[in-house]
C-alpha cells in the first residue's frame, strides 16, 4: 500500500453551503409529502438553480436519497475500474 504524504497537502474549504435543520415543526417533506418534527432544506446553489422554491425533506428520504447517491457513485466506479 502507498504511503501519502499530507505534510504539504494543501487544505481546500468546503464550498457548498450548510444545510438548514428545522426542528419542532410540523413541515411537509418534499419527496414524500409526510408531515414530520423535522426537516433539512436541501440548500440551493445558484450554479445549480434545479429547486425554484424551498425544498425540505425528512429524515428518512435523506437517508434513503444518500443511500441512492453511495450505489450509484459505488457503480460508476466499478464499472469505470
Amino acid at each position: 500500500m502507498n504511503k501519502i504524504d499530507l505534510s504539504k497537502a494543501k487544505v481546500i474549504s468546503n464550498p457548498r453551503p450548510e444545510p438548514n435543520v428545522f426542528e419542532n415543526v410540523n413541515a411537509s417533506c418534499s419527496f414524500c409529502s409526510s408531515y414530520v418534527p423535522q426537516v433539512v432544506e436541501i440548500p440551493n446553489v445558484r450554479e445549480f438553480d434545479i429547486f425554484k422554491s424551498r425544498v425540505f425533506i425528512c429524515r428518512l428520504c435523506l437517508d434513503r436519497l444518500c443511500n441512492q447517491l453511495d450505489k450509484a457513485m459505488v457503480n460508476s466506479f466499478t464499472e469505470k475500474g
